[in-house]
């Protein structure tokens, strides 16, 4: 469905599609995306890349697959996403993001794997987001406001191998960063 002209994001439409596996409405005009109360047992990706996004939410979607979000070059400013099984890629890259809701990654904390929120407007509150999560291999939050880095956060995502901070106001590391041996790209 990539480039028509929607505005709003027709969720209605999805209520009795259970074998849906891919969601592109990406390239639109959509101002405003809410799900709420699906299931979608096959569901794999939802791609609402470049869209004039500013008002998001998605919750409690029973699916049994694993999910990519993308929501890449939108005006997003709180990411509001909860209850939502098995997110596996969240890229919100090259929004407004000023806050993450706090327990986003509820019920994907062992299956998130790939994390990008670069390019937005996080401070060092977005540490208590990952607080739970275990599996991320790509963590990427460059250009963003963040002054430190949590050392209980890095130390506990122990599948961590690439993490990005650049472009940031951070003016030290600590210890716990600069010895991991588990980040082959650091950067």
């Amino acid at each position: 469905m990539d480039y028509n002209l929607f505005r709003e994001f027709p969720a209605c439409a999805l209520k009795n599609l259970h074998q849906l596996r891919y969601i592109y409405f990406s390239s639109q005009n959509i101002e405003s995306v809410n799900i709420n109360d699906l299931v979608l047992n096959s569901l794999q990706m939802i791609d609402l890349r470049q869209n004039k996004i500013s008002n998001f939410s998605i919750s409690n979607i029973n699916n049994i697959n694993r999910i990519q979000i993308h929501l890449e070059n939108n005006d997003i400013t709180y990411l509001n996403i909860s209850r939502v099984n098995r997110i596996h890629t969240l890229s919100v890259q090259k929004n407004q993001l000023v806050e993450v809701h706090q327990n986003i990654f509820q019920n994907s904390h062992s299956t998130l794997v790939n994390l990008d929120l670069s390019y937005n407007y996080l401070d060092d509150e977005v540490w208590k987001v990952f607080e739970g999560i275990t599996a991320v291999t790509t963590l990427k939050l460059k250009q963003n406001r963040l002054q430190t880095v949590s050392p209980s956060v890095i130390t506990r995502l122990s599948e961590l191998h690439h993490l990005d901070l650049s472009h940031n106001y951070i003016t030290s590391l600590t210890d716990v960063l600069l010895r991991s041996e588990k980040l082959p790209a650091f950067v």
